[in-house]
């Protein structure tokens, strides 16, 4: 719809976003495109990103086919059937992944009830591993 690479990568970065940091509300009304004055289709910010354990533990789009537990097989499927080339997959799951360890180091420095912290450091370290 863009045709461009760029937003094709960004909306991949997107749908891992939503795999490391338990975003399991990830259903397509939450992704959309935006046309400027000339007409042109741009990918539009990310939005309605929160943690979210989704009904019965599935994410609401799948990963070439796992909704549940994603891996790092299933993102790098996607990445292959929308042309993005596996060295630039790994290195958007590579920095996803360092940005999930920054904030594994520092959730429990945020005004956030203890248990609810520690269950967001444990599933995002869970997901993390899988990938």
């Amino acid at each position: 719809m863009t045709r461009s690479q760029k937003q094709v990568e960004q909306a991949y970065r997107q749908a891992l976003f939503n795999v490391i940091f338990n975003n399991k509300d990830d259903h397509s009304k939450n992704f959309s495109f935006i046309m400027d004055k000339s007409g042109k289709w741009s990918l539009s910010p990310a939005y309605d990103i929160t943690f979210n354990t989704g009904t019965n533990g599935y994410h609401q789009m799948a990963v070439c086919g796992e909704a549940r537990q994603p891996t790092k097989a299933d993102l790098l499927q996607l990445a292959q059937t929308t042309d993005i080339k596996t060295k630039v997959a790994n290195e958007i799951i590579d920095n996803t992944v360092t940005l999930a360890k920054k904030l594994q180091k520092t959730i429990f420095d945020y005004p956030l009830q203890k248990p609810l912290a520690e269950t967001v450091e444990k599933t995002i370290a869970e997901n993390i591993n899988r990938i």
